[in-house]
């Protein structure tokens, strides 16, 4: 990933951020304004929900469960990886969007939007047959798929670990897409060799798991897992492969399996492998699961229409919590981890609505004198003395 050298904590936002601790309690104050009222611990990391006190709601705040930034973790660096691209997503209404970071003794913190509901696994879980009623799992694929959409066509991300824990469902039943530790960028979306596959073996494509060259396509082979699972209930593999809980063996075993003649392209084309629903679905399955990468579906945008001309189903559109974007916060998050020039495009942004805040101009002037630009830096420090006192300053 660029720029993990540089990722450093501004000056403005060390300077708001001191805490001794490193781990924080329920009934604790985050920046004294964010009332810790849930905390969810992992391995790698730790999730707060906390409550805004001065913007009443609520937020999901994501750091790591380390004391301290280390480059050389492989937590860590799928944490930055992160938080780079989510800080660089545009805004949707179907990916977990983020508000802003915070640095607590120079560590980040990621404020994301909280969703109130669950992941699409425990949503399983909690069906008797471990599965969805065709029309709504339909639903959740094309919801999904037009997150996906934006993704790759707009954050020039792959995900890469597209999973039911990856897909969190809020109460009124519209998808987000989370989760981005092991995406990667490509400014082309070509295929490009990964060396160690990362993620989980039982959705991943066959040339991810066998450490292959990986594409839009292997995103779409993991889709179709999914989809397969909630509507079956289960894998599309052999039980004796979808059983298997050690990851080394089942790799192993996933490795036999694509290494077989066997090619779900063939198995499922034109053939009713979902009860009550027709050959179609088995046709489109068997296109995002084909073995070879070029039989597979282009694209989610192409899915999409697929699925809404062969079944008819639509989501609702539905409000966000996060539809208006704060340009200032989204500078800063930028601004923090590196990327100046994108930093300044939202500075920009909000000084054409906001021409007035000191601080504003101050923190462009900052990108801009990381980038070198000392003439334009001079004239912004210039506008931040002309404009101070005129109005409250506040992000």
């Amino acid at each position: 990933m660029n720029n993990l050298s540089d990722y450093a904590p501004t000056q403005k936002i060390q300077k708001i951020s001191s805490y001794k601790e490193d781990k924080f309690s329920i009934g604790m104050f985050l920046l004294e304004r964010y009332e810790i009222i849930g905390k969810k611990e992992g391995g790698m990391g730790i999730i707060y929900i906390v409550r805004d006190n001065k913007r009443k709601w609520d937020y999901a705040v994501k750091t790591l469960n380390t004391s301290k930034l280390d480059l050389g973790n492989k937590g860590t660096k799928q944490f930055l990886t992160e938080i780079e691209h989510l800080v660089e997503l545009p805004p949707h209404h179907q990916v977990v969007q983020i508000d802003h970071i915070e640095f607590i003794n120079d560590k980040p913190y990621i404020f994301m939007e909280y969703i109130e509901g669950m992941d699409l696994r425990e949503k399983l879980e909690k069906s008797k047959q471990k599965r969805l009623a065709p029309d709504i799992a339909i639903n959740y694929a094309l919801q999904i798929c037009e997150g996906m959409r934006l993704i790759h066509n707009e954050g020039r991300i792959l995900h890469l670990d597209l999973k039911p824990e990856n897909i969190l469902v809020n109460r009124e039943d519209t998808i987000k897409i989370s989760d981005f530790g092991i995406s990667q960028p490509s400014l082309s979306l070509a295929r490009m060799k990964i060396s160690r596959p990362d993620g989980t073996y039982l959705y991943m494509s066959p040339e991810q798991i066998k450490g292959e060259s990986v594409d839009v396509w292997s995103d779409i082979y993991s889709f179709g897992i999914v989809l397969y699972e909630m509507l079956s209930g289960k894998p599309p593999y052999p039980p004796e492969i979808n059983v298997i809980r050690d990851q080394i063996k089942l790799k192993q075993k996933l490795l036999e399996f694509h290494n077989s003649d066997y090619d779900f392209h063939q198995e499922f084309s034109h053939k009713d492998i979902i009860p009550g629903l027709p050959d179609k679905m088995g046709t489109l399955l068997g296109h995002c699961l084909a073995k070879i990468q070029s039989q597979r579906i282009p694209d989610f945008g192409y899915l999409q229409r697929w699925m809404e001309r062969d079944f008819g189903y639509y989501k609702k559109e539905l409000p966000q919590q996060f539809t208006k974007i704060n340009f200032y916060r989204k500078g800063l998050s930028l601004q923090a981890i590196g990327k100046h020039s994108k930093a300044l495009e939202y500075f920009n942004r909000e000084l054409m609505m906001n021409p007035l805040n000191t601080d504003l101009w101050e923190d462009a002037a900052n990108s801009l004198s990381v980038l070198g630009m000392k003439e334009q830096e001079k004239m912004f420090r210039s506008k931040a003395r002309q404009f101070a006192g005129r109005v409250p300053n506040e992000v």
